[in-house]
Protein backbone atom coordinates (compact mmCIF):
# COMPACT_ATOMS: atom_id res chain seq x y z
CA UNK A 1 0.00 0.00 0.00
CA UNK A 2 1.37 3.40 -0.96
CA UNK A 3 0.59 6.20 1.45
CA UNK A 4 0.78 9.88 0.71
CA UNK A 5 3.15 12.03 2.75
CA UNK A 6 0.22 13.45 4.72
CA UNK A 7 -1.05 9.92 5.50
CA UNK A 8 2.44 8.89 6.63
CA UNK A 9 2.69 11.98 8.83
CA UNK A 10 -0.72 11.30 10.34
CA UNK A 11 0.18 7.65 11.04
CA UNK A 12 3.47 8.68 12.66
CA UNK A 13 1.74 11.32 14.77
CA UNK A 14 -0.84 8.79 15.97
CA UNK A 15 1.89 6.30 16.81
CA UNK A 16 3.90 8.91 18.71
CA UNK A 17 0.88 10.05 20.68
CA UNK A 18 -0.05 6.50 21.52
CA UNK A 19 3.57 5.50 22.29
CA UNK A 20 4.06 8.50 24.58
CA UNK A 21 0.96 7.53 26.56
CA UNK A 22 1.51 3.78 26.57
CA UNK A 23 3.74 1.70 28.74
CA UNK A 24 3.12 -1.34 26.52
CA UNK A 25 6.62 -1.90 25.22
CA UNK A 26 5.66 -5.15 23.51
CA UNK A 27 3.14 -3.41 21.25
CA UNK A 28 5.48 -0.47 20.65
CA UNK A 29 8.19 -2.88 19.50
CA UNK A 30 5.69 -4.84 17.42
CA UNK A 31 4.73 -1.67 15.55
CA UNK A 32 8.27 -0.31 15.25
CA UNK A 33 9.21 -1.92 11.89
CA UNK A 34 6.18 -0.35 10.21
CA UNK A 35 6.93 2.97 11.85
CA UNK A 36 10.51 2.81 10.60
CA UNK A 37 9.19 2.31 7.08
CA UNK A 38 6.96 5.35 7.52
CA UNK A 39 9.93 7.49 8.59
CA UNK A 40 9.85 7.35 12.39
CA UNK A 41 12.92 9.34 13.56
CA UNK A 42 16.02 7.33 14.42
CA UNK A 43 16.38 8.69 17.95
CA UNK A 44 12.81 7.67 18.74
CA UNK A 45 13.36 4.20 17.24
CA UNK A 46 16.42 3.83 19.46
CA UNK A 47 14.40 4.99 22.47
CA UNK A 48 11.87 2.19 21.87
CA UNK A 49 14.73 -0.33 21.63
CA UNK A 50 16.36 1.02 24.78
CA UNK A 51 13.08 0.70 26.62
CA UNK A 52 12.85 -2.93 25.48
CA UNK A 53 16.43 -3.62 26.50
CA UNK A 54 15.76 -2.22 29.97
CA UNK A 55 13.08 -4.84 30.63
CA UNK A 56 13.63 -7.86 32.86
CA UNK A 57 11.91 -10.38 30.59
CA UNK A 58 14.40 -12.07 28.24
CA UNK A 59 11.95 -12.17 25.33
CA UNK A 60 11.46 -8.40 25.36
CA UNK A 61 15.20 -7.77 25.61
CA UNK A 62 15.88 -10.18 22.75
CA UNK A 63 13.28 -8.56 20.51
CA UNK A 64 14.61 -5.09 21.36
CA UNK A 65 18.13 -6.18 20.36
CA UNK A 66 16.79 -7.68 17.13
CA UNK A 67 14.91 -4.48 16.37
CA UNK A 68 18.06 -2.49 17.01
CA UNK A 69 19.63 -4.32 14.06
CA UNK A 70 16.67 -3.22 11.93
CA UNK A 71 16.98 0.37 13.15
CA UNK A 72 20.71 0.25 12.41
CA UNK A 73 19.99 -0.52 8.78
CA UNK A 74 18.25 2.86 8.43
CA UNK A 75 19.73 5.09 11.13
CA UNK A 76 23.15 5.57 12.73
CA UNK A 77 23.46 3.94 16.14
CA UNK A 78 26.20 6.24 17.39
CA UNK A 79 24.61 6.82 20.80
CA UNK A 80 24.09 3.09 21.46
CA UNK A 81 26.77 1.38 23.55
CA UNK A 82 27.26 -1.71 21.36
CA UNK A 83 30.30 -2.82 23.39
CA UNK A 84 28.11 -3.05 26.49
CA UNK A 85 25.51 -5.08 24.59
CA UNK A 86 28.19 -7.47 23.29
CA UNK A 87 28.86 -8.34 26.94
CA UNK A 88 25.20 -8.50 27.96
CA UNK A 89 23.95 -11.23 30.29
CA UNK A 90 21.66 -12.67 27.59
CA UNK A 91 23.26 -14.61 24.75
CA UNK A 92 20.64 -13.46 22.24
CA UNK A 93 21.35 -9.80 22.97
CA UNK A 94 25.07 -10.50 22.53
CA UNK A 95 24.45 -12.13 19.14
CA UNK A 96 22.39 -9.22 17.83
CA UNK A 97 24.95 -6.75 19.22
CA UNK A 98 27.66 -8.67 17.37
CA UNK A 99 25.64 -8.31 14.18
CA UNK A 100 25.36 -4.55 14.69
CA UNK A 101 29.06 -4.31 15.55
CA UNK A 102 30.06 -6.25 12.43
CA UNK A 103 27.95 -4.15 10.12
CA UNK A 104 29.26 -0.93 11.63
CA UNK A 105 32.93 -1.71 12.30
CA UNK A 106 33.85 -4.84 10.32
CA UNK A 107 36.08 -6.01 13.18
CA UNK A 108 35.86 -9.78 13.18
CA UNK A 109 38.32 -10.19 16.06
CA UNK A 110 35.91 -8.37 18.38
CA UNK A 111 32.88 -10.51 17.64
CA UNK A 112 33.91 -13.95 16.39
CA UNK A 113 34.74 -15.13 19.95
CA UNK A 114 31.30 -13.92 21.08
CA UNK A 115 29.64 -15.86 18.26
CA UNK A 116 31.65 -19.03 18.90
CA UNK A 117 30.74 -18.91 22.60
CA UNK A 118 27.10 -18.32 21.70
CA UNK A 119 26.99 -21.59 19.78
CA UNK A 120 27.71 -23.66 22.91
CA UNK A 121 24.30 -25.29 23.23
CA UNK A 122 25.20 -26.97 26.53
CA UNK A 123 25.88 -23.57 28.05
CA UNK A 124 22.96 -21.73 26.47
CA UNK A 125 19.88 -23.84 27.05
CA UNK A 126 17.10 -21.41 26.30
CA UNK A 127 13.69 -21.39 24.73
CA UNK A 128 14.95 -18.58 22.47
CA UNK A 129 18.10 -20.36 21.33
CA UNK A 130 16.25 -21.63 18.25
CA UNK A 131 15.88 -17.98 17.17
CA UNK A 132 19.39 -16.80 17.92
CA UNK A 133 21.52 -19.74 16.81
CA UNK A 134 20.68 -19.24 13.11
CA UNK A 135 21.57 -15.54 13.45
CA UNK A 136 24.99 -16.41 14.84
CA UNK A 137 25.61 -19.01 12.12
CA UNK A 138 24.56 -16.65 9.33
CA UNK A 139 26.72 -13.88 10.74
CA UNK A 140 29.77 -16.15 10.84
CA UNK A 141 29.14 -16.90 7.17
CA UNK A 142 28.76 -13.19 6.44
CA UNK A 143 32.10 -12.51 8.12
CA UNK A 144 33.71 -15.15 5.91
CA UNK A 145 37.42 -16.04 6.08
CA UNK A 146 38.02 -13.74 9.06
CA UNK A 147 35.84 -16.11 11.13
CA UNK A 148 38.18 -19.08 10.66
CA UNK A 149 38.48 -19.50 14.45
CA UNK A 150 34.90 -20.81 14.33
CA UNK A 151 35.71 -23.71 11.99
CA UNK A 152 35.96 -26.33 14.77
CA UNK A 153 32.64 -25.30 16.27
CA UNK A 154 30.95 -25.21 12.87
CA UNK A 155 32.31 -28.64 11.93
CA UNK A 156 30.52 -30.08 14.96
CA UNK A 157 27.28 -28.36 13.98
CA UNK A 158 27.35 -29.79 10.46
CA UNK A 159 26.05 -32.99 12.07
CA UNK A 160 23.40 -31.26 14.18
CA UNK A 161 20.13 -33.22 14.42
CA UNK A 162 18.29 -30.11 13.27
CA UNK A 163 18.74 -30.08 9.47
CA UNK A 164 18.31 -26.31 9.28
CA UNK A 165 21.18 -25.78 11.73
CA UNK A 166 23.34 -28.34 9.93
CA UNK A 167 22.69 -26.54 6.64
CA UNK A 168 23.50 -23.09 8.08
CA UNK A 169 26.69 -24.48 9.63
CA UNK A 170 27.71 -26.02 6.28
CA UNK A 171 27.01 -22.76 4.45
CA UNK A 172 28.99 -20.75 7.00
CA UNK A 173 31.91 -23.19 6.72
CA UNK A 174 31.90 -22.88 2.92
CA UNK A 175 31.98 -19.08 3.13
CA UNK A 176 34.73 -19.09 5.74
CA UNK A 177 36.88 -21.55 3.77
CA UNK A 178 36.66 -19.75 0.44
CA UNK A 179 39.77 -17.87 -0.49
Amino acid sequence: MNLSDSEKSRALALFETWADNSARIFVRMLLLPAMIDLGFPGEKCIAVCRSGLSQVEVYLRLQAARLLTVVGDKHPLNEVDIEKLIHDRDVGVRIYAAKIHWRKNRQAAAIVPVLIESLDRAKHQSYYYVETQPVALSLLGEIGPEARDAIGTLEKLVNDPNPAIAKLASEALAKIRRQ
